[in-house]
């Protein structure tokens, strides 16, 4: 079952979003930034969790730079991650509350299958930032930032994207339903 598969990921893999920039001059350093839903720093072994093993995790910790102290600028996936892209504060870009096209018509501070907005396009993000000093950017996994086709990665300075453009249908009751997901190859539908 594809819903329930991709659920999994998300919540135990850091099917978040993941930069890997590869550096074109030698004497600029990797960034890889794995920003996972629903993982707290103490899930993974390298903080000293007891029974979850990370040993990729833990080799990527012991030979580059651990931050221990962060905050997130919200706890809901869609405006930490317009937070994390831009520097800024949510409710700065927009990306605080969205509407959705439901019965209720109300605001949500998730972008759904049957929602509209995306980070606006006038936004410095922070693969444009990188790409100035010649980095090549790459994410993979979940975007949640814009759902229609002119509001993907490439469209925000990434080089590359590989993953969903979203993870949430719309609620119905205390479900969430999720709709067919799209794979993406950079702006191919691959499944």
């Amino acid at each position: 079952e594809l819903p329930t598969l991709i659920n999994m990921t998300v919540l135990l893999v850091f099917v978040g979003l993941v930069f890997l920039c590869d550096s074109l001059a030698d004497s600029k350093p990797n960034v890889v930034i794995i920003y996972a839903d629903d993982l707290g720093w103490g899930d993974l072994s390298c903080y000293g969790h007891p029974t979850i093993v990370t040993p990729n995790l833990d080799q990527m910790a012991d030979e580059g730079m651990r931050f221990t102290q962060f905050y997130t600028a919200n706890a809901i996936c869609t405006p930490s991650r317009a937070a994390l892209l831009t520097g800024r504060l949510p409710v700065r870009s927009g990306m605080y509350g969205t509407w959705n096209n439901s019965k209720e018509n109300v605001m949500t501070q998730v972008l759904h299958a049957d929602g509209v907005g995306s980070l606006p396009h006038n936004e410095t993000t922070l693969p444009e930032l990188l790409k100035t000093a010649n980095y090549h950017s790459k994410i993979i996994g979940k975007w949640h930032l814009g759902i229609q086709r002119d509001s993907w990665p490439l469209d925000f300075g990434f080089d590359e994207f590989y993953g969903t453009p979203m993870m949430h249908g719309p609620n119905e009751g205390n479900q969430s339903v999720f709709p067919d997901m799209q794979l993406i190859n950079n702006t191919e539908v691959c499944a």
